[in-house]
């Protein structure tokens, strides 16, 4: 296929866009060894058709001047079964950062997806998809350290029980002890996380409230609401002002 047929999208790829050091070594590679894997895109009424895996591919063929590149041509497709094609083709890849993971499973799978299903056609367990579906209660520089491996799914877990003003020192704490060798479980039973039990007719408004809104909570996560140890931001995956909004300020 022409090169020129192609349409890279960066926001579309659940790898975002990629540096230039990047291509240059994947084109240094692929000038020694030719293009191992085809792109694959998909048809369009007409050119350009766009590319749903081998963004970096084709980007480096662009580099070394090569005018064409073999590709596989998938049928018009609904644009959430393309990033499914998208994200099945990155999974097993190194760089593919958790954040990238995330955002791709809302843009196939919407706000509030079935977990198991999720689970079943990634080939992925649902306590994966769980993790990954956790980081958007987290502020920006807790997901960064997450992608960067300094952070893991156990440590989203003990910030989701923190007040959303106290996390971003949690976590700071909890990078902090894990290079002296102290475990994060250690760190969470030293910190006195957010401690509120709800009451019965909470615990009743909460569940009407989640039902209205279609958000479907694991049991653990419902349970440690109960129970006073996660936050009814994580619960509800609302900010503060709109819980307000809706008389829930507990």
């Amino acid at each position: 296929m022409k090169l020129d047929q192609i349409h890279l999208d960066n926001e579309f790829n659940c790898r975002g866009a990629f540096s230039e050091d990047s291509i240059h070594e994947l084109a240094n590679s692929m000038k020694a060894q030719g293009l191992i894997n085809a792109v694959s895109v998909m048809a369009n009424p007409g050119p350009p058709y766009l590319c749903i895996a081998g963004h970096r591919r084709v980007a480096a063929a662009r580099y070394l001047g090569w005018e064409e590149i073999d590709a596989v041509i998938h049928a018009p497709m609904s644009l959430a079964d393309a990033h499914r094609v998208n994200l099945q083709e990155n999974l097993g890849r190194r760089d593919l950062r958790p954040s990238h993971e995330m955002r791709a499973i809302i843009a196939i799978y919407g706000d509030c997806p079935d977990r198991d299903q999720v689970a079943k056609e990634l080939g992925r367990s649902k306590q994966w998809v769980t993790g990954r579906l956790r980081l958007r209660e987290m502020e920006q520089r807790i997901i960064e350290k997450v992608d960067d491996g300094m952070l893991g799914a156990l440590d989203i877990q003990y910030l989701l029980a923190a007040l959303p003003g106290e996390r971003w020192n949690l976590a700071q704490m909890l990078m902090e002890k894990k290079a002296q060798g102290i475990t994060s479980r250690q760190v969470a039973a030293s910190v006195k996380l957010c401690k509120n039990p709800r009451g019965i007719k909470q615990i009743v408004e909460a569940r009407d409230l989640l039902f209205d809104y279609g958000r479907t909570p694991s049991w653990t996560e419902a349970m440690g609401w109960c129970a006073g140890e996660v936050s009814s931001e994580a619960l509800f995956g609302m900010s503060p002002e709109k819980l307000e909004q809706l008389g829930i300020n507990y």
